[in-house]
């Protein structure tokens, strides 16, 4: 994510590289349904600035994305970049925002509706020579019927807890509740 080109890759100049990490803001995120969902998010800012080490500019970038009224989504990360990177004057800037999503689901058998939270993360980066990546990435409890215990049982088999952990780099727009979904429908 921190590639660079033209005469920096080439080794004659490299730029000051300085970074602020876990720098958490009240954010809201943009859910598949139109709703804000208000929630607590991480940031890790990097940038290339060169010539100079300005810190103070860099929690700006964070502050930038608290300030997204409309929400945060994967379309959002990389105008806020571009954004930053032109009034820092940055070489190159990455930022990657966790937060933990919560989704609505009810209980199995009782019916009873709760919370369910997902540790979830953004992650982007854009430069001066045009290139941009970005990186969606999850966790998400599962539970699976054990193999061996359904081999040898007669009368059913006990279930295993996991953890599945996804990333992404999407073509497309994506919503965390599709993966989601998806991952917790792919487990026996």
């Amino acid at each position: 994510m921190n590639s660079l080109c033209g005469t920096y890759a080439a080794g004659n100049y490299t730029p000051a590289r300085v970074g602020v990490k876990g720098v958490r803001y009240p954010v809201k995120l943009r859910t598949r349904s139109g709703a804000l969902l208000d929630t607590i998010a991480s940031v890790d800012v990097q940038a290339g600035l060169p010539g100079r080490s300005d810190f103070d500019e860099l929690y700006r970038v964070g502050a930038a994305f608290m300030d997204c009224r409309d929400g945060i989504d994967v379309r959002t990360i990389r105008p806020v970049l571009e954004e930053m990177r032109l009034k820092l004057g940055a070489d190159s800037i990455c930022v990657s925002i966790r937060f933990p999503y919560f989704i609505q689901k009810s209980a199995p058998v009782s019916g009873v509706k709760s919370s369910m939270d997902y540790d979830c993360a953004l992650s982007g980066m854009v430069n001066s020579c045009g290139e941009w990546s970005l990186r969606v990435s999850l966790s998400v409890p599962v539970s699976t019927v054990c193999p061996c215990s359904k081999e040898i049982s007669a009368f059913g088999a006990h279930n295993q807890r996991g953890m599945v952990r996804l990333e992404v780099a999407p073509l497309r727009l994506l919503w965390l509740e599709d993966l989601i979904s998806l991952v917790e429908e792919s487990a026996s």
